[in-house]
């Protein structure tokens, strides 16, 4: 299979925690090849509940929001990084979990 080019837009952090429209935060842990499709995608965990991992498209994941399917959506894209210091910490203390060893990704570069 022919792998597409790939350019990654700098508007966007490979790695951080997003905001998504509806109102969770998620951590981007970065992004990776669909082995069958050859699509660009990101894995991302939820911040909340189980801490479920998930894989989305990057097209998908950084998409504009289309104001007449969502027209009482306050931001401008489905997932929005967060400034670090707007983010609620205190999630951590809730659930202990293994999976929190994904937030030092945001620190190791």
């Amino acid at each position: 299979m022919e792998e597409k080019e790939f350019v990654h837009n700098p508007r966007y952090k490979t790695r951080g925690i997003y905001h998504h429209f509806e109102g969770e935060s998620y951590l981007l842990i970065d992004t990776a090849i669909n082995e069958d499709t050859g699509e660009r995608v990101v894995v991302y965990l939820a911040l909340y509940d189980n801490l479920q991992l998930h894989v989305r498209s990057y097209e998908k994941f950084f998409e504009e929001l289309d104001p007449v399917k969502y027209p009482n959506a306050k931001q401008k894209h489905r997932f929005e990084l967060l400034d670090v210091s707007d983010f609620d910490y205190n999630v951590f203390k809730k659930q202990p979990s293994h999976k929190y060893q994904y937030v030092g990704l945001l620190f190791n570069d």
